[in-house]
């Protein structure tokens, strides 16, 4: 929650690795997504696989998608979000 609720805009670019981004922004909603019975379906992230700019706001970026895709499954009768 630190890294993605903080100011980071003048945190320097960096190589983030890709799992570590989704682990944590994963591990930040995974309550929404049990609370309103969305299965996520996780392909698997590449260790090597890096993304470059500010953890913070990337990780913000992703969540704002994830929240998204969430909101998007409210009237199905099967709620399901992939990340591949």
């Amino acid at each position: 929650l630190r890294t993605i609720s903080r100011d980071s805009s003048n945190d320097d670019f960096v190589d983030i690795p890709v799992h570590q981004l989704v682990r944590l922004t994963l591990d930040f909603c995974q309550a929404r997504l049990s609370n309103l019975q969305v299965d996520l379906r996780l392909s698997p992230i590449p260790e090597l696989l890096t993304a470059r700019g500010r953890e913070a706001q990337i990780s913000e970026v992703l969540l704002n998608v994830i929240d998204n895709a969430i909101d998007a499954t409210a009237d199905l009768p099967v709620k399901w979000i992939r990340i591949e």
